[in-house]
């Protein structure tokens, strides 16, 4: 049966460009958006309020919230996140850059490790850091790293270098997926550590478009070209591959919660 749904709240030309990420704040009648037009708006639903954070020069597409803190962290094509304090219109961000080894690629997005005061970051050459927002400061950085025989090779026969294209952290099995066009990463994250090495690498499908979590089984599924895999969250090890799953190339994936 169709839902007989009506629009609670519009505000027409807020952005003048794609939204790409939305937030809900905890315990608050505000949401918060970003946008290829480099804006990242806070929108109250209660009233016709908004607080604009602008100072981002290129677009942002990805957002991360600590309630604890109280902070707002955007993430787009720059290579550093922009943190604002919520609630506060026309005030400067603090940027999150690491001086020692800074992000030197666009950021794939920020996430928070919940009930810590982490976030992540990875960039599009695999570059991950831990921040701590105790002193808004990384305290650890490593790369996403290829395992033996598993190299890139472009047409001219010379080393290319692997781009990355999304990454998702997985607070119930406190695992770290970072994926390439046809590799996917797992790592255990341990505190503020992440373990160097992947506990596994897949690299023989087709270039992957999606990838989905199922909590209560512990299982990744990916999609690439007509192909479907599932991997083991605690082992990295697939556990099924349905090949030819469909006819045509899938372009999009969701996982319900029944699995």
């Amino acid at each position: 049966k169709d839902l007989d749904l009506e629009v609670y709240r519009r505000w027409p030309g807020i952005h003048s460009d794609a939204v790409k990420d939305v937030l809900v704040l905890p315990g608050e009648t505000r949401i918060v958006t970003c946008s290829l037009d480099t804006n990242v708006m806070e929108l109250e639903l209660e009233r016709d309020f908004h607080v604009v954070h602008s100072a981002h020069k290129s677009g942002v597409h990805s957002l991360a919230y600590n309630d604890d803190f109280r902070l707002i962290f955007s993430a787009g094509f720059e290579y550093h996140v922009n943190c604002w304090v919520v609630g506060q219109a026309h005030s400067a961000p603090t940027r999150l850059e690491d001086p020692a080894c800074p992000h030197a690629a666009p950021l794939l997005g920020v996430q928070v490790v919940p009930g810590t005061p982490q976030l992540l970051t990875v960039d599009a050459q695999g570059l991950a850091k831990v921040w701590d927002l105790r002193m808004l400061r990384a305290v650890h950085t490593f790369n996403v790293q290829r395992t033996e025989g598993t190299s890139a090779v472009s047409a001219s026969g010379t080393q290319a270098q692997e781009v990355y294209h999304s990454f998702a952290f997985m607070p119930e099995c406190q695992i770290l997926c970072c994926n390439s066009n046809k590799d996917s990463y797992l790592y255990e994250y341990q505190g503020m550590e992440i373990q160097s090495e992947p506990l596994k690498v897949h690299g023989d499908l087709a270039p992957m478009v999606a990838c989905e979590l199922h909590e209560a089984s512990a299982t990744v599924v990916t999609a690439a070209g007509t192909d479907l895999a599932l991997f083991d969250t605690r082992t990295g090890v697939m556990k099924r591959l349905m090949p030819a799953a469909i006819a045509d190339d899938i372009s999009c994936l969701h996982v319900n919660a029944a699995g």
